[in-house]
């Protein structure tokens, strides 16, 4: 099996359809940032659509333990597959593990017609990060 990687969007171009993602669950893109691409993730939940930088505001790893993998196991919150913490999927702020009270960094995502578009530049996570 060969892999491929996933392509790097830019600002104003389709990440998906809506109906591309199971409701609930998640998928995962990469975009542009001046430091070269970077990884984010959609999450739906209950028809709405929230975006959010695919970066740990606890360690600065990467949350998803399999492609497109975010949620726990009863879908009902984002899990950091590092260190077990969960974050609320409607504003990314973690309610459970050693990060609690940190948030996740929403990505700005516009929804046309059918398609999700990435709005606007990215910043860069924040760092360093601590334990």
């Amino acid at each position: 099996m060969t892999y491929t990687p996933k392509p790097v969007m830019q600002p104003g171009e389709t990440l998906c359809r809506v109906s591309e993602i199971a409701d609930p669950g998640s998928k995962e893109f990469r975009f542009a940032t001046p430091r070269g691409p970077r990884f984010l993730f959609l999450v739906k939940k209950d028809g709405r659509i929230f975006a959010y930088q695919n970066w740990c505001p606890h360690v600065g790893g990467t949350l998803d333990w399999k492609p497109d993998t975010f949620l726990n196991h009863d879908k009902s919150a984002i899990l950091c597959a590092l260190h077990g913490a969960e974050f609320t999927i409607e504003d990314g702020v973690c309610f459970l593990g050693p990060c609690e009270g940190r948030k996740l960094r929403p990505v700005p995502i516009r929804i046309e017609d059918d398609r999700i578009v990435l709005a606007t530049k990215v910043e860069e996570p924040a760092g360093p990060f601590t334990l």
